[in-house]
C-alpha cells in the first residue's frame, strides 16, 4: 500500500498583495516626483542662462556702439525716460548710435507667427538693429524682415521690458545703459509690485516657472572717440 505525504505550501494572500502593490506604487510616485522636479530645475536653469546670455549680448552690443562712435546719439520718438515705451503701449521706439539704428518695442513677445489680438502682445521682432545713413524713422517690426542688412537681437519667446539710455556726464560723455529682458508667455509674467509698470517678474507663477525668466543689466560706458 502506498502512503501519500501531504505538504502545505503557503502563497501570498490578497491583503498582502494589495499592501505590497500600494507600497510599490508609492515608491514609484516618489521617484516620478523626484524626476519631474529635477527636470523642472534643469529647464529652469537653461531658460535663465539663455535669458541672461541674450541680455548680456544686447547690452554689450549697445555699449560697444556708444563707446566707438564719434557721432551724436539720436533718440527717436516716442521718448519716455530716454528712450523707453510704457508697458501696454504698442508704439515702436527707436534710437541711433552713429549709423546703427535700433528699433524696439517694450513688452512685446517675439513670435514668428504673431497673434493679431492686441492683448497677446506679440511682434515678429522686438529689437532690430541695422545700418542707416539717417535716423528719421523706425523699422517695421511686424515685417518678415524689416531691413535687408539688419538682424534680430532677441530670439523667439523673449521680450524687452526695459531699455533705457541716459547721459549721466556730458563733459566725459558717459552714458548709462539699462536693459531688461524676459522670457515666457504673458500668463507667466507679472509687473513687480514695488517697481514700475515695465518691471516684470516670474514671482507668483506656480505652473510653468521653468519656462519663465527675467534678467536686468545696468552698465556705464564712456565714449572713446
Amino acid at each position: 500500500m502506498r502512503s501519500f505525504q501531504k505538504t502545505n505550501k503557503k502563497g501570498f494572500t490578497i491583503i498582502e498583495l494589495m499592501i505590497s502593490t500600494t507600497i510599490f506604487s508609492l515608491v514609484l510616485m516618489i521617484c516620478l516626483a523626484g524626476v519631474l522636479q529635477i527636470t523642472k530645475m534643469y529647464y529652469r536653469s537653461v531658460t535663465q542662462n539663455k535669458t541672461r546670455e541674450v541680455a548680456r549680448t544686447v547690452v554689450d552690443e549697445i555699449a560697444e556702439a556708444i563707446r566707438f562712435t564719434n557721432q551724436t546719439i539720436q533718440i527717436g520718438v516716442p521718448q519716455v525716460a530716454g528712450p523707453q515705451v510704457p508697458s501696454g503701449s504698442d508704439d515702436v521706439a527707436y534710437f541711433c548710435i552713429g549709423q546703427k539704428r535700433y528699433t524696439y518695442a517694450i513688452d512685446r513677445q517675439v513670435k514668428s507667427n504673431p497673434s493679431p489680438i492686441p492683448e497677446a502682445k506679440h511682434k515678429k521682432h522686438a529689437l532690430w538693429v541695422d545700418q542707416l545713413a539717417g535716423c528719421g524713422t523706425s523699422a517695421d517690426l511686424n515685417a518678415d524682415r524689416p531691413s535687408s542688412d539688419g538682424k534680430d537681437l532677441l530670439p523667439e519667446n523673449m521680450r524687452l521690458y526695459q531699455l533705457q539710455i541716459s547721459l549721466i556726464n556730458a563733459t566725459t560723455q558717459t552714458y548709462q545703459v539699462s536693459i531688461g529682458v524676459a522670457y515666457g508667455d504673458n500668463d507667466l509674467l507679472s509687473p513687480r509690485p514695488s517697481g514700475t509698470p515695465t518691471e516684470l517678474t516670474c514671482e507668483g507663477s506656480f505652473v510653468g516657472t521653468e519656462f519663465c525668466a527675467t534678467t536686468k543689466y545696468l552698465v556705464t560706458v564712456q565714449k572713446r572717440l
